[in-house]
């Protein structure tokens, strides 16, 4: 007869059993006594309580996610057009400078500026959902005592701090997802045993490539060539961002959808 059972799921454990066959949960922290045998010395209702509170539903904040970074791809798309077509505009005429009228050119600035300010908007909405999500992810490993390299409070933190920026990031929300592995395919002590989640990888490296991009793009000068390369950077950074945007729907949705299952 089994000793204990996993209060997350009610799977009776098997002794020695280093997680629940039936949820994935580690036995650790998810044994319950069984009616008067084998009652574990070190369970207690409050040990229990913490596999029940404190845990967020991440399917809700990651549908919103997937809204606003897909309107952002429609902004994206937009600005990337607009920005070549005055790429080419600009073109024609420094060839042929009567070939395009004053209305043309005001037209074509102020398309580009439309579309940039759209752009920008969801992106800063995206990300700041990002963080919350990658904030609310880090608390639920918390909560399941599962391994992970850096604090909510990093969480929210790394995003904005210079440099660690490149990396910290990143590793918040790939422990989300190597964290949470089913106990066939990985071991939660180590991160070894499973690879990265390759959209989050994909997602991350393009959307420091349009930064830098973009970053490049509003570094020209007012010169019409100036502006010309400008444009011609700014259509590729966004085309780039296009990809960095569905590749995190895609990594967040994973990951989201493999926290509620634990839950």
């Amino acid at each position: 007869m089994p000793s204990s059972f996993c209060t997350t799921c009610g799977t009776p454990l098997a002794e020695g059993a280093a997680f629940c066959a039936g949820c994935g949960s580690p036995a650790s922290q998810g044994q319950q006594a069984s009616t008067g045998i084998g009652s574990p010395s070190n369970y207690s209702s409050a040990s229990a309580a913490t596999t029940t509170t404190g845990q967020y539903r991440l399917g809700g904040l990651a549908t919103a996610i997937a809204w606003v970074l897909g309107i952002g791809c429609v902004t994206q798309i937009a600005s990337a057009v607009t920005q070549f077509s005055r790429a080419a505009l600009i073109s024609r005429f420094m060839d042929r400078p009567y070939s395009v009228s004053m209305n043309e050119m005001t037209d074509a600035d102020n398309a580009v500026a439309g579309a940039i300010s759209f752009d920008l908007l969801f992106t800063v909405a995206g990300g700041i959902l990002l963080v919350i999500w990658a904030w609310r992810a880090t608390k639920n490993l918390d909560v399941w005592n599962l391994r992970h390299r850096w604090s909510p409070g990093w969480a929210i933190g790394g995003w904005f701090v210079p440099v660690a920026s490149l990396w910290i990031p990143y590793q918040v929300v790939q422990d989300a997802w190597r964290s949470t592995a089913s106990p066939a395919t990985a071991d939660p002590s180590t991160f070894e045993s499973e690879g990265s989640n390759l959209a989050w990888t994909l997602s991350f490296v393009t959307f420091w490539i349009s930064s830098l991009l973009w970053l490049g793009a509003g570094r020209m000068g007012d010169e019409l060539s100036d502006i010309l390369a400008s444009d011609r950077l700014g259509g590729v950074a966004a085309l780039v961002g296009i990809v960095a945007s569905i590749a995190a729907i895609v990594a967040i949705r994973q990951i989201s959808r493999r926290h509620d299952e634990r839950r």
